[in-house]
């Protein structure tokens, strides 16, 4: 996830300036290469932390979680603004809000040691991890101007067809598990993706539709039966 992030940015850069020669379009960003480098290393501590709150079975896993007030109750004060992300009390937690949770504890307790540079906003951090946290906006000024990068930033990570979060499992999941299917080009779909400006907000565009949808058909759908469903079918026979 970390690697990923940082090369969908560093090629969002080169399309847009491909994209730019060959349409003239004045709404893709071309200044990639001013965002802060406070914010880059937060999307990639975004990458790092954005799944910690994942327990076993993966979602499943959220079916035995607490709903919002029963959370609200054990939950220290301090923590609470990370649960209002739950417009509902009778809402469960999600592993989106343990991602959070667990994200802030190791930054205060880095925070303690002197390990943390006094750069890095875990706010932001935390924004880009879940997109309804907070103010849900990073403003930084970018060539001349106050812009939003967080729509930006949430895509690179897990709220766009093609994101780091999709590439990551798709691969390591068919390595680890021995299923070699769902296996795709990388290089060829971060030259898919250019990243666009629309009244101050930055947005991650997908250009390539049929490839896109390559990437839905042939590695989600096949990988999801035949190495999860499978899985799970073939497991309650086995024995150690």
């Amino acid at each position: 996830m970390l690697h990923l992030s940082s090369e969908i940015l560093n090629n969002l850069r080169l399309n847009a300036i491909r994209y730019q020669k060959k349409y003239d379009d004045g709404h893709v960003f071309g200044h990639i290469d001013q965002i802060p480098k406070h914010n880059i290393q937060e999307l990639r501590l975004a990458a790092l932390m954005h799944d910690i709150g994942h327990g076993p079975v993966s979602h499943q896993f959220e079916s035995f979680m607490p709903c919002k007030h029963e959370f609200s109750d054990v939950l220290p004060t301090a923590y609470h603004s990370i649960i209002d992300v739950l417009s509902k009390p009778e809402q469960k937690v999600e592993h989106e809000q343990l991602s959070l949770l667990f994200s802030l504890m190791i930054y205060h307790d880095l925070r303690k040691q002197g390990k943390i540079d006094d750069e890095i906003n875990i706010e932001n951090v935390l924004k880009i991890i879940e997109k309804r946290y907070g103010d849900q906006q990073i403003i930084e000024e970018i060539n001349g101007k106050a812009t939003d990068i967080l729509p930006l930033m949430t895509s690179i990570i897990s709220s766009c067809p093609i994101d780091a979060d999709r590439m990551d499992y798709l691969l390591r999941d068919g390595y680890f598990s021995g299923v070699k299917c769902g296996i795709y080009d990388y290089n060829r779909l971060f030259m898919s993706i250019v990243p666009v400006e629309e009244q101050g907000k930055l947005y991650l565009l997908t250009k390539r539709v049929g490839l896109i949808r390559s990437l839905s058909l042939l590695g989600r759908a096949p990988a999801f039966f035949r190495r999860y469903i499978t899985i799970k079918q073939t497991a309650p026979l086995r024995r150690c």
